[in-house]
């Protein structure tokens, strides 16, 4: 452990920056409790997240605030809370169909990041604005030196993007289930 001014350092001998770990591996071992938890706080603002690891559910969870997300041992995707009894408003996703037919399903490469020319499949955060503006979110952009700018872009929450796909579906079910009784009467 390496202290240098305000910069804490592990496994390397001039931190720069706070929390800099040097190596290939870093484990962090909390004692005393069957749920250790490594909380990230922010000293000048009220952003509160806790990464637990739960040996009793064996999960490992990211929590932001009251919400979060979890990842079951061996899992391969995320999961949350989605209990009924959890929940305040409960509505139907209606007009599913139309809602659908107004996004752009696209294949392109982000701008600074992808300087390899990687080509990925996207769906257009904008699409969702004035449609289903549930899964989006407006966001700060990050300078180089990890502080918040006044430029802002906008995040798409692809998991909030399912219920709106398996409500059209519900829809084209029906619809061809209507047409389905309908060819019948007609060959009838």
């Amino acid at each position: 452990l390496v202290v240098t001014g305000e910069h804490v350092g592990v496994g390397t001998t001039a931190p720069d920056k706070s929390g800099l770990f040097g190596g290939t591996q870093v484990s962090l071992n909390v004692m005393g409790s069957l749920a250790p938890e490594v909380r990230i706080k922010s000293s000048t603002g009220d952003c509160d997240t806790s990464l637990i690891a739960s040996n009793s559910s064996s999960q490992f969870f990211i929590i932001n605030g009251a919400n979060g997300v979890a990842l079951a041992h061996d899992g391969n995707s995320f999961s949350a809370a989605s209990d009924e009894r959890k929940k305040d408003i409960i509505e139907n996703i209606t007009d599913a169909e139309t809602k659908i037919n107004k996004l752009r399903a696209v294949v392109g490469k982000y701008k600074t990041t992808d300087a390899d020319g990687t080509r990925r499949s996207f769906l257009i955060a904008q699409d969702f604005l004035n449609n289903f503006p549930e899964p989006v979110n407006e966001v700060a952009e990050i300078d180089s030196d990890g502080k918040e700018t006044s430029d802002t872009y906008y995040q798409l929450e692809y998991q909030a993007v399912v219920p709106l796909l398996v409500a059209g579906i519900k829809e084209l079910s029906a619809k061809c289930a209507d047409y389905e009784t309908r060819i019948k009467a007609l060959e009838g």
